[in-house]
């Protein structure tokens, strides 16, 4: 599962696996964003390496204008994401060390469930309901035989909540109330997956889009709202995702914590080989072009942008993602804590220790949130990599709680780690 290279030549920018270097270390994840550890269920959950089929279930974030209204194989290229390139589903579709399939049903602009937070998509709830209507068990596809997929070697993957935590925001709504009916939604929704067959879930934070440039705009009062709502998302999502293993017990689940690995990339842009962390090149979201586009006026090329515009992130920002997740579907069976100290943004140390029976795994509440963590919870810190100040982060290292039944050490010298590092990132 390599890497992709970002190769151009005079016509046209060709994503393709880099062969030399190994796919970045379960070191280089945790110091991007915090281990996702899963929450094994007595059935375990499938390597990424057995996985050939991707259901991906979002908002822009995961969009590529695939719609299977059209037709079973209209697989988009980048022209209708909104990264400026490829998305995050589109490089870990490419990162298997088998083809894999992808399904992307994500609408731009989606939230949980238009009923509680309307929004001009479809949204999380109805993409299942397109979901089964044409690839479930009764689906238009799989009983014609135009689609076949096991439920071993199919990832769902569900990045939910910008919209919901964003949509509101200038509005003078009851969002506790709100949080409630949407995570009623969401779980509902993961209920009918579940039933029409899936069995490997990847689920994601909500990112701190509070650094956005659009947010960043606003007054500091605004943005602390802001700030307070994605922490209190993250806080249910954290919530519900304890429940899932104990209702869905033949099924395997991940929770990836996003917030760490934004604020990785924002607070040591240059240690990724970003150039500008705090505006978008309006010119550059305008353009339909190679996703290695440069444009004078725009200072510097597309992929030193954090942002493609001022909203989403830019194509390098998926791609990291990509690689990342990546690493942790490589090894959903290990599950000890890993901690690594940062110096200038590069593991400097790594050690591990092993959960303990009866605990849960979950994403650690943000700094906003006044929730604690449950006291059965076996706990890690992870530290991103910070700046010299700080400023602008989104505060102290994610904390991991792991899951029941771990059994194996992850063993990971810091040596190692920042090679891998540097390799995944050259």
């Amino acid at each position: 599962m390599p890497p992709l290279l970002r190769a151009r030549d005079a016509s046209h920018t060709v994503m393709r696996p880099r062969t030399a270097i190994s796919l970045c270390s379960l070191a280089c994840a945790a110091l991007l964003g915090g281990l996702g550890v899963d929450a094994q269920s007595a059935t375990g959950g499938a390597t990424f390496d057995d996985i050939d089929t991707i259901f991906g279930f979002g908002d822009s974030y995961s969009w590529n204008g695939y719609s299977p209204l059209v037709g079973v194989n209209n697989i988009p290229g980048y022209g209708l994401t909104t990264s400026g390139g490829y998305n995050w589903l589109q490089f870990l579709s490419q990162l298997g060390s088998n083809p894999i399939t992808l399904y992307d049903l994500a609408a731009s602009g989606a939230t949980t469930n238009n009923s509680v937070i309307s929004a001009p998509a479809t949204d999380f709830v109805n993409q299942v309901g397109l979901f089964q209507e044409w690839f479930g068990p009764d689906g238009t596809y799989s009983t014609s035989g135009q689609v076949r997929f096991e439920a071993n070697s199919t990832l769902y993957t569900v990045w939910i909540g910008i919209n919901d935590v964003g949509a509101p925001y200038n509005e003078q709504t009851d969002f506790p109330q709100q949080l409630s009916e949407i995570f009623s939604s969401y779980s509902a929704a993961i209920a009918s997956l579940y039933a029409g067959g899936a069995r490997n879930f990847l689920i994601l934070g909500v990112p701190p889009t509070w650094r956005t440039p659009l947010i960043q705009a606003y007054n500091d009062s605004r943005i602390d709202v802001y700030r307070d709502r994605l922490g209190h998302y993250n806080t249910r999502l954290a919530a519900l995702f304890d429940t899932l293993p104990s209702s869905h017990p033949e099924a395997s689940f991940r929770l990836y914590d996003t917030v760490p690995f934004f604020d990785a990339i924002l607070d040591t842009p240059q240690q990724y080989g970003f150039a500008n962390t705090t505006a978008a090149c309006d010119a550059y979201a305008a353009v339909t072009g190679p996703p290695e586009i440069s444009l004078p006026l725009c200072g510097v090329p597309l992929e030193e942008y954090v942002w493609w515009n001022s909203y989403h992130p830019a194509w390098p920002v998926h791609e990291l993602l990509a690689s990342v997740i990546g690493g942790i579907l490589s090894s959903p069976n290990s599950s000890p804590t890993t901690t690594l100290t940062s110096a200038g943004g590069l593991p400097t140390a790594a050690s591990t220790a092993l959960g303990s029976t009866g605990t849960s795994t979950s994403i650690s509440a943000p700094p906003t949130s006044s929730a604690a963590p449950s006291s059965s919870s076996v706990q890690q810190s992870v530290a991103p990599s910070a700046s010299a100040s700080g400023a602008g982060g989104s505060g102290g290292a994610p904390a991991l709680r792991l899951s029941s039944g771990s059994s194996a050490a992850l063993a990971l010298g810091a040596a190692v780690a920042v090679a891998a590092l540097l390799g995944a990132l050259a």
